[in-house]
């Protein structure tokens, strides 16, 4: 499972054997390892339960699989923190667009960066091609400035 950067980077969990190797967050440099003890299979959800190779430390790492997108979905809490895609799959998918900054939702300043700096070009560009099948089109007033939605509203009347 792969997690798409801004930057074409990629985070990701990685399973072999019995051993999930995590490169996500702070384990990108030097990813960190599990002894896969043991997975859950409910309907979309999986439930992997590990323990740190070193450590001994037990975790649990929620996900949700959406088999029409091949995307899975790390969850805590029942919130979405990480969004990635099924590598088996990653050849076939030529786009995708994820929620906007939901990593980030805990931090003020990442959001406003996150969507300043991408998803205001995304979410135009996806306009200006009435590309809508990853994620529908944003509410603009919650997520960007007014002059932003106006720019939003004139592309849209245009068609």
């Amino acid at each position: 499972m792969k997690k798409l950067y801004f930057e074409s980077d990629m985070e990701s969990f990685h399973f072999k054997e019995n051993i999930m190797f995590d490169k996500t967050g702070m384990a990108i440099m030097e990813p960190l390892e599990y002894i896969v003890l043991s997975k859950e299979f409910d309907n979309d959800k999986i439930l992997v339960k590990v323990q740190n190779k070193w450590t001994k430390k037990k975790l649990t790492f929620y996900f949700r699989y959406d088999s029409k997108k091949n995307i899975v979905y790390q969850l805590e809490n029942d919130k979405i923190i990480k969004v990635l895609i099924d590598s088996l799959s990653l050849k076939s998918i030529k786009n995708i667009y994820v929620p906007p900054c939901e990593e980030f939702e805990t931090d003020e300043y990442e959001i406003k960066d996150c969507l300043e700096e991408y998803v205001k070009y995304e979410e135009k560009n996806r306009l200006i091609k009435n590309d809508f099948s990853w994620y529908p089109r944003l509410d603009c007033n919650k997520y960007f400035d007014k002059e932003f939605c106006k720019e939003l509203d004139a592309i849209s009347n245009n068609k």
